[in-house]
């Protein structure tokens, strides 16, 4: 369609989730925001079960909003050197109540593929991003792949 194969097609997305993140690569602001407004709150209840925060977002806000105030959080990675996405651990139920649950709903920045194995990388690129359209339920039922350009 249009000219454009399969590959051609993988270059085109690759195009676009360059793109989204020069749009939302954004950092949070030093001064008081939602994105730290909403952390203190967290930070400052009492609860029976953890938070749990959905969001559509790609950009990195709420994670330095969460940093920045020391306020523990689990987004499904585990690791320190390239975290990991551990799939097992995001049906557990058994974290303390004081730390949130953050789930990116349509990926995030910083991620990628690294054989076979999503990572965090602690950077702000798009590469690997789930789009909201008709094929997200096959997109976040599998590993995505890398398909360079």
């Amino acid at each position: 369609m249009h000219g454009l194969d399969g590959g051609g097609y993988n270059c085109l997305a690759r195009r676009i989730c360059e793109e989204i993140g020069n749009q939302v690569n954004s950092r949070l602001p030093e001064e008081p925001n939602p994105y730290t407004q909403l952390v203190s709150w967290i930070a400052g209840t009492q609860r029976e079960h953890s938070v749990e925060i959905f969001t559509p977002n790609y950009d990195l806000l709420i994670e330095e909003a969460f940093e920045r105030a020391r306020v523990a959080y689990f987004d499904g990675f585990t690791g320190s050197h390239f975290p990991f996405f551990d799939p097992a651990s995001v049906s557990l139920d058994e974290f303390p109540v004081r730390w949130a649950r953050l789930w990116k709903l349509h990926g995030s920045l910083g991620w990628k593929v690294l054989e076979d194995t999503v990572v965090r990388t602690g950077q702000r690129e798009a590469t690997e991003l789930i789009y909201p359209d008709h094929l997200k339920y096959d997109q976040v039922t599998r590993l995505p792949r890398d398909d360079p350009c």
